[in-house]
């Protein structure tokens, strides 16, 4: 049995896959991803943020999927015209 990876281990494969979700969001035409942020964990991704527009949220998504090493994509994004909760 082999040992579990160190906490730099993870932080750095965990800061790659944003990285490589940030780059891949970039080439996507047609989307302005101001105000997405992503944290990146064990191959999930979370996008949280707030957008003017819902029209970004499902191109970002469908581009965080597309990535390689991302499993599992939650998106927490929400209208700069909706209520605080």
């Amino acid at each position: 049995m082999s040992a579990p990876p160190s906490p730099e281990t993870v932080r750095s494969a965990n800061w790659a896959l944003s990285k490589r979700v940030l780059k891949a969001r970039s080439h996507v035409k047609g989307l302005d991803a101001t105000g997405i942020f992503v944290k990146a964990s064990d191959g999930n991704v979370i996008l949280s943020g707030v957008v003017q527009e819902a029209s970004p949220i499902p191109l970002a998504v469908q581009a965080e999927r597309n990535v390689d090493g991302v499993r599992f994509v939650r998106e927490s994004l929400r209208l700069a015209t909706q209520p605080t909760q």
